[in-house]
């Protein structure tokens, strides 16, 4: 990424990639460790994006918040593909969790596509 005509370290793309996470999944600035954990296994590739993607989805504080289907379905959006929901896709997806498909079931379609492969390119990361 170039910005302002400075070129991130590889580490720091992957802070950034880190910190949306918290920032659209659990409405925080990361912490310290948190953040540190997170970037290392991500730059050493223990973990890939889904990995940290899921991490962050299953976390208790995540949870804990109890979102609603719409709620949980535009986190997915804003966090995974970088951008507000489609109708089209709103409406599948909101569909089937309506009628009771489990959240991992969606958030393995939003993983498996090419947007969120997109967005981990751009981080300079691996999806899976």
């Amino acid at each position: 990424a170039n910005e302002g005509g400075a070129t991130k370290t590889p580490q720091e793309e992957i802070e950034a990639f880190v910190t949306r996470f918290y920032q659209l999944c659990l409405g925080r600035s990361p912490d310290a460790g948190g953040l540190a954990d997170w970037t290392n296994s991500l730059l050493n590739q223990v973990q890939t994006g889904a990995d940290v993607a899921t991490g962050f989805i299953f976390s208790n504080e995540f949870v804990e918040k109890q979102t609603a289907n719409k709620e949980f379905l535009e986190i997915l959006y804003n966090a995974f593909f970088d951008r507000g929901s489609d109708p089209a896709g709103w409406s599948l997806w909101i569909g089937q969790l309506d009628s009771g498909a489990e959240r991992l079931q969606v958030l393995q379609g939003f993983l498996h596509s090419d947007e969120f492969a997109g967005l981990c390119q751009r981080f300079g990361i691996k999806a899976f």
